[in-house]
C-alpha cells in the first residue's frame, strides 16, 4: 500500500527515543507502554556520529515520518535514519 498523500502522514514528532546497550526504547507521548527493540546493527561516520539504526521489530505506523526525531522507514522492521551533516 503507497500512500500519496502527505496528509495522511504524521509529521509531528510524538515520541522520545532512548538509546540503550544494544537496544532502542521508543516512549510515545499519550501511550503508557514503552515499545522496546533491539539494534541489530548502526551506521556511523567518522566522528562516530549514529546515522542509522537497523531494528528487529517494526515500531512505527505506515503513517509515521518521524519518532524522536529520527525519520522512520522499513516494511518489515523499522530503520531509524538521521541527518547528520548538519551541526
Amino acid at each position: 500500500m503507497t500512500l500519496t498523500s502527505n496528509e495522511n502522514m504524521k509529521d509531528i514528532d510524538q515520541a522520545d527515543i532512548v538509546f540503550g546497550e544494544g537496544v532502542v526504547v521508543i516512549k510515545r507521548r499519550g501511550v503508557s507502554q514503552p515499545s522496546i527493540a533491539v539494534v541489530l546493527g548502526a551506521e556511523s561516520d567518522l566522528a562516530k556520529r549514529i546515522s542509522r539504526v537497523w531494528l528487529d521489530r517494526m515500531v512505527h505506523t505506515i503513517r509515521d515520518n518521524t519518532l524522536g526525531g529520527w525519520q522512520v522507514s522499513g516494511a518489515i522492521s523499522t530503520i531509524l535514519t538521521k541527518d547528520i551533516t548538519s551541526p
